[in-house]
């Protein structure tokens, strides 16, 4: 791994985990009497429903960019005859597999090969809902995954990129294994259908070399 995808991927992991656990440290500290935790998230999440983080290009390619690969070996290989979709093209980007670090979805939304598709990448709602973490996700041009917010993208003709697999293809994880799932994420294709939408899969070899 090159250092500085390793820095990068440790630093997202670190603030992703602080996140996870800020609000319960901070209901811990409160009760003992600690309340400047408490006040410190409270501030981060009023400011931030008054000021929406927004798309911050800086953050996402300085941490996802083909310029900082996670490993020596890291590129796009566009099969015979697909292309990068163009802009507003109603195209939906199907990643796979999810991994335990998503390094592959990492480089493919920093892209410099998918940037010009302009997709609005979709990620788990807790992820979007965490302090912090939320700001980061959004900064990278990230958006939420539920029903609601896939229905505003698609209405407007906006390509989106996702995981479909998302958290049982996690739990399949197993090192030098190639697993997906599939059969119970049929959603993302009923929206497809229901807005005019293409799928284009993508599949990230070598993300069952990710971890341990």
């Amino acid at each position: 791994m090159h250092l500085r995808g390793f820095i990068n991927l440790s630093f997202f992991l670190t603030v992703w985990l602080g996140s996870a656990v800020a609000i319960p440290a901070a209901i811990v500290c409160a009760y003992y009497g600690i309340y400047v935790p408490a006040y410190f998230i409270i501030a981060q999440i009023s400011f931030r429903l008054i000021f929406p983080a927004k798309k911050w290009d800086w953050v996402r390619e300085t941490l996802c960019s083909e310029k900082t690969p996670y490993t020596k070996t890291c590129k796009i290989v566009l099969e015979k005859g697909a292309t990068v979709p163009e802009p507003n093209s109603r195209v939906i980007t199907s990643v796979a597999p999810h991994g335990i670090l998503t390094c592959g979805w990492s480089f493919v939304v920093g892209s410099d090969t998918f940037a010009s598709a302009d997709s609005k990448w979709l990620v788990a709602p807790a992820m979007m809902n965490l302090p912090f973490l939320g700001d980061l996700m959004r900064w990278t041009g990230c958006e939420s995954a539920d029903p609601k917010s896939m229905h505003k993208v698609m209405k407007t003709g906006a390509n989106i990129g996702l995981i479909p697999g998302g958290f049982n293809e996690i739990s399949l994880f197993k090192r030098h294994h190639h697993r997906v799932f599939f059969k119970a994420r049929k959603g993302f294709i009923k929206y497809a259908l229901q807005y005019g939408y293409s799928v284009q899969p993508a599949y990230c070899f070598g993300e069952e070399l990710s971890y341990w």
